[in-house]
C-alpha cells in the first residue's frame, strides 16, 4: 500500500469504485479576489469576495447566481467597491452603516475621507447625510453640457438610486469638479462658435 492514499489503502473489498466530486466551479476561483484586500462587511458578507463579471466572462447573471445574489445585488456591491479604503473599513468595524458606504461610494474619493472623519466624528445619521449630499449634489438637469456620457457616471445619483436603498434623489452629480470642467468646456464652446 505504500505512495496510495489513506483513503484508497482503508478500502475494503467489496466497496466498489472510489466516489468522485461532481464537477462543478473552482472555490478557489471565486474566493477573495487577490489584487484587493479582503474587507467584511456586516453579516460577514464582502462586497470583494464577489467574482467579477470579467471572471464569468462579462455574465453578471452568472456571478450573481454563483453568490445567490439578484443581479441588482451584485452591481450594488460592486459600485460600493468606490467607496474608499477607510470607509470599507469602517464599514466592516461596524462603526458606519451601510447607508453611510452608499451615500459615500457616490462622492470623489478625496471628499469621502473628510466626510467619514466628520460622520464618526458628530455621529451624523444616514438621513442626515443624505440630506447634506442632497443640497451639495447638483442638478443633472440644469446642465448647460450634454448628460449623455453621464448616465452611466458613478457619480449621478439616478444610479446610485437604482442599486442602493439609501441614494440622493435621482438625476444629481455628486462630483462637483467633474460638472464644473464639463460646464467651462461647454461656456467656453458656446463662446467660440458666437465670435
Amino acid at each position: 500500500m505504500a505512495g496510495r492514499p489513506r483513503r484508497r489503502a482503508r478500502r475494503r473489498p467489496g466497496d466498489g469504485p472510489p466516489r468522485r466530486r461532481a464537477p462543478g466551479p473552482d472555490p478557489g476561483r471565486f474566493g477573495k479576489q487577490p489584487a484587493l484586500p479582503h474587507r467584511p462587511l456586516p453579516g460577514g458578507e464582502s462586497p470583494l469576495r464577489a467574482p467579477l463579471p470579467g471572471e464569468c466572462e462579462g455574465d453578471r447573471a452568472e456571478a450573481a447566481k454563483l453568490l445567490g445574489w439578484s443581479p441588482a445585488k451584485l452591481d450594488a456591491r460592486l459600485l460600493l467597491l468606490h467607496a474608499a479604503p477607510a470607509v470599507l473599513d469602517a464599514l466592516a468595524a461596524r462603526r458606519l452603516k451601510l447607508g453611510h458606504a452608499e451615500l459615500l461610494a457616490g462622492l470623489p474619493e478625496a471628499t469621502q475621507a473628510g466626510t467619514l472623519a466628520k460622520i464618526l466624528s458628530d455621529g451624523i445619521p444616514v438621513a442626515a447625510l443624505k440630506e447634506r449630499i442632497g443640497g451639495f449634489a447638483l442638478d443633472l438637469s440644469a446642465a448647460a453640457f450634454d448628460t449623455t456620457d453621464c448616465a452611466a457616471c458613478r457619480y449621478n445619483s439616478s444610479r446610485q438610486a437604482a442599486l442602493f436603498s439609501e441614494a440622493v434623489a435621482g438625476g444629481r452629480c455628486q462630483n462637483r469638479a467633474c460638472y464644473g470642467d464639463k460646464t467651462r468646456a461647454a461656456l467656453s464652446g458656446k463662446s467660440r462658435a458666437h465670435a
